[in-house]
């Protein structure tokens, strides 16, 4: 798995969903 593929607006989605 490469965590380079994941940006890091991804990864700040990622937050905001987890946060709904």
């Amino acid at each position: 798995m490469k965590i380079d593929s994941w940006s890091t607006v991804e990864w700040f989605l990622l937050i905001i969903l987890c946060t709904i």
